[in-house]
């Protein structure tokens, strides 16, 4: 080989060697870039920012690549892979999730606002009140919510109006009675009251120094399942301590009692010896009552007889006939739909009964079923159908034969008359007996 062919081959190894070189330079650059990065993110303690490799410069002519021979000792660089073991040293354990927030509380909701027509409380509607004034005033609205009306008198005003004229609250439509004492004398005369009305007896001491110890319910049966059906209901006391241990006023609820008896309770105060009684009497109810009837009877009576004719020696039959018209007074009996009493005014639904009536003469022949309309307590108008026997011809007889003599043969047979109406006027048995002792 000539000596040009080998400086050829020796430049050529050069240059081989010069680019092997500068790869191996800048290989080590970039891994010394990235592990520093990978340090830096594994939050370690921030390296300094590895220097640009110089020989990653512009590679030099062929001449002068052999000095960068000696630049292959940058490889020690690697150790900087170490930073992989150290990975765990760091704090990379994840942070601890924070801790959710606790949810916020629900705020309260707000309590409504008072709506018109619902009832202050019983303290408020007294709060303007002092003494006397404010133990009645307690003791109105007690009562008043026992009813189930603080609508319409649980307010100031009501009681303000109410304590210039005191009275009971009657609610007749409801059938209740709210009652109002002063010690054992009511604050009115009592209302008439039925017995299957429900009532609120209230008592108030008349003074400060007569506090009630005890309200006892003595009297309050049953009433008469055949006079009325139900029976006697007496809840248990409601107690109303406004003062202390010492209680302004004294309330029971009571409903049936029974006519019979009425109402009864003992009341013992401090102060007083002796109890006193409290009273109230109850109406009878009635689901039957008993009429007398004056009626105006539409039917005709019908009769036979033998008599004598123009042109017949001998008596024939004839039939007559004639319209009753003013009959002798009937008694009625009548079942009511609502049990009544006899001396209050009537309600729509207490006006209307089924009657029955019978004669008097002929018990047993007349029947006057009809409708009673009663609108006042004991007097009312009574109308329906008159159903009657009607006699018949018998032993063969008919009407126009001649007949000898005597009573003609004739039966008795329920029939249905061609006008079978009545109408008249229905006084209560028990109006008419205090109308006859009256007169006497």
């Amino acid at each position: 080989m000539t000596m040009q062919g080998w400086m050829r081959r020796d430049a050529g190894r050069q240059a081989t060697g010069a680019f092997a070189v500068k790869g191996l330079l800048v290989t080590a650059s970039l891994l010394t870039t990235a592990l520093a990065g990978a340090a830096d993110g594994a939050a370690a303690p921030p390296a300094l920012p590895a220097q640009p490799a110089q020989p990653a410069q512009p590679a030099q002519p062929a001449q002068t690549a052999q000095p960068a021979l000696p630049a292959q000792p940058a490889q020690p660089a690697q150790p900087a892979q170490t930073a992989q073991t150290a990975l765990p040293a760091q704090p990379a354990q994840p942070a601890q999730p924070a801790q959710p927030a606790q949810p916020a509380q629900p705020a309260q909701p707000a309590q409504p606002a008072q709506r018109k027509g619902v009832a202050p409380s019983v303290s408020a509607a007294c709060s303007a009140f002092t003494g006397d004034d404010r133990r009645w005033c307690l003791a109105f609205q007690g009562g008043v919510e026992a009813a189930g009306l603080q609508a319409e008198y649980a307010s100031e005003a009501a009681f303000s109006t109410w304590l210039k004229s005191p009275q009971h609250l009657t609610r007749r439509g409801d059938d209740l009675y709210v009652l109002f004492f002063a010690d054992d004398q009511p604050v009115m005369p009592l209302p008439q009251i039925d017995e299957d009305d429900k009532v609120i007896l209230v008592v108030v001491p008349s003074s400060a120094d007569k506090t009630i110890q005890e309200l006892r319910l003595t009297v309050c049966s049953a009433a008469d399942p055949v006079r009325v059906g139900g029976s006697a209901i007496v809840p248990g006391a409601i107690p109303k301590a406004l003062k202390g241990d010492e209680p302004d006023y004294a309330l029971r609820i009571v409903k049936g009692c029974s006519a019979d008896g009425g109402l009864k309770a003992v009341l013992r105060q401090e102060g007083r010896e002796e109890s006193k009684d409290i009273s109230v009497s109850t109406l009878p109810l009635h689901r039957f009552t008993i009429g007398l009837g004056l009626i105006y009877d539409f039917s005709r009576d019908v009769t036979y007889r033998a008599a004598s004719v123009k042109g017949e020696s001998v008596a024939v039959i004839v039939r007559d006939e004639a319209r009753v018209g003013v009959a002798p007074p009937v008694p009625f009996v009548t079942f009511r739909f609502v049990p009544v009493d006899m001396r209050r005014t009537r309600r729509f639904s207490e006006m209307w009964g089924l009657s029955l009536g019978f004669s008097l003469v002929e018990p047993l022949d007349h029947l006057y079923p009809g409708i009673l309309f009663e609108p006042l307590p004991g007097f009312g108008l009574v109308g329906g159908f008159h159903l009657q026997t009607e006699p018949t011809l018998a032993g063969g007889y008919k009407e126009g034969d001649r007949f000898s003599g005597g009573e003609v043969p004739v039966d008795e047979r329920w029939a249905a008359p061609s006008v079978p109406l009545f109408v008249g006027l229905n006084v209560d048995a028990a109006l008419f007996t205090r109308v006859l002792q009256a007169l006497q």
